[in-house]
C-alpha cells in the first residue's frame, strides 16, 4: 500500500472501507456483491480482534429498532440488502410502491439498477435499486425540499410582505417582532417536517426491501438486514 501509517483507528477503518466499497462500485466491478453474510461478518470481526459476545450484541442492536441519529440532518440515508436476486423483468414489484415526483421525473432502468426519485407521503426522497450476485441492495436518501417549500418558503415571503408593509408605517420594530416570531415558527416546523420526512423513508426502504423477499421468501434474509458499513459502525460502536 502507498500510504506509510501502521495502524487506523476503528473510526477511520469504517469510514475507509466504506468508501472503499463506494470506489468499487463506481468502478463498475462485477466481482463486487452487495451485503456482508453473517459469517463473513463474523471472520471480519474476528480478524479484527473482536469477540464473538460482542459481535452478536451489535448484530442485535442493528437489527432492532435503531434511534434516530443525533443533532438534526437536512438529509438521511438509509440502505438494505436482502438475500435474493430480482429479475429486471420483475422490478413491477416495486415500482407499485414508488409514486414519481412530477409527470416528468419517471423512474429510469440500466442494466440492473433502478433509480429515480419518489413521492413518500411526506416527503421526497431518492432511490436507487440493483440486483445482481444473487443479492439486492436498496438504497434511499430522504432530503428537506417538501419541508423546505410548506414552511420556510412562505414565512420568508411573509416576512418580506411583514416588513414593507410596516416600515413604510414606521413601525418597523413591530414588524422584525412579527418577522423573527413568524420565522421561529416556521423553522420550528420544518425541523419536524423533515424528520417526518426521514421516517417515511425509513419505512419505504423496509418495504422495497420486503417486497423483494417476498418473489423469493425461502432464500431470504430478514428485510431488514443492514448493509455492511451499518455493520462495521455497529462494531465501531460496541468495540
Amino acid at each position: 500500500m502507498g500510504s506509510e501509517r501502521k495502524v487506523f483507528s476503528e473510526q477511520e477503518v469504517t469510514a475507509l472501507v466504506k468508501r472503499a466499497v463506494e470506489l468499487q462500485e463506481n468502478a463498475g466491478k462485477e466481482s463486487y456483491t452487495p451485503g456482508v453474510t453473517p459469517e463473513e461478518l463474523s471472520r471480519i470481526a474476528g480478524e479484527l480482534g473482536i469477540e464473538p459476545r460482542f459481535l452478536q450484541q451489535a448484530i442485535d442492536e442493528a437489527t432492532s429498532t435503531k434511534p434516530a441519529p443525533p443533532g438534526f440532518h437536512l438529509t438521511e440515508e438509509f440502505e438494505r440488502v436482502v438475500d435474493t436476486e430480482l429479475s429486471p423483468e420483475d422490478y413491477d414489484v416495486l415500482l407499485r410502491h414508488l409514486r414519481p415526483v412530477g409527470n416528468h421525473r419517471g423512474f429510469t432502468q440500466v442494466g440492473r439498477t433502478l433509480s429515480g426519485q419518489t413521492w413518500t407521503g411526506c416527503s421526497m426522497a431518492n432511490v436507487e435499486i440493483t440486483s445482481k450476485k444473487g443479492r439486492t441492495r436498496v438504497r434511499t436518501k430522504s432530503n428537506g425540499w417538501f419541508a423546505w417549500l410548506v414552511s420556510l418558503h412562505p414565512a420568508t415571503i411573509a416576512s418580506f410582505v411583514l416588513l414593507a408593509s410596516l416600515g413604510s408605517e414606521g413601525q418597523i420594530w413591530m414588524a422584525l417582532g412579527l418577522t423573527l416570531l413568524i420565522m421561529s415558527v416556521a423553522f420550528l416546523a420544518f425541523r419536524e417536517l423533515v424528520k417526518i420526512g426521514h421516517r417515511a423513508t425509513e419505512r419505504l426502504t423496509n418495504t422495497l426491501a420486503g417486497a423483494v423477499a417476498e418473489t423469493a421468501p425461502d432464500h431470504t434474509l430478514p428485510a431488514t438486514a443492514t448493509s455492511a458499513s451499518e455493520e462495521l459502525q455497529s462494531i465501531h460502536t460496541t468495540g
